[in-house]
């Protein structure tokens, strides 16, 4: 049975981590051979964009960083927002 991947390297990274959780590590040469076996492609770059995406998100787990940084707003935030309202 043949997989359908999305295209974008990030949902493809995602994606793969989410089917094989135990098979990649924070090594891009093993993850890119890895990427190699599981994802038909003709790019290498492709693959190296992907092999890359899972690297960084085993790096990040490995160091217990959050998947997505939360959103903190700056004092001036409000500020700036007022100003740009009124030259309007």
């Amino acid at each position: 049975m043949e997989m359908t991947y999305p295209s974008d390297p990030r949902s493809l990274a995602k994606e793969l981590i989410r089917l094989h959780p135990v098979d990649f590590a924070t090594d891009f040469e093993g993850n890119k051979d890895l990427v190699e076996k599981m994802v038909v492609t003709q790019s290498k770059s492709l693959r190296n964009e992907v092999a890359g995406q899972i690297t960084r998100l085993r790096a990040r787990e490995a160091t217990g960083q959050p998947m997505t940084a939360p959103y903190v707003a700056s004092g001036n935030e409000g500020r700036l927002r007022r100003r740009r309202s009124r030259r309007r």
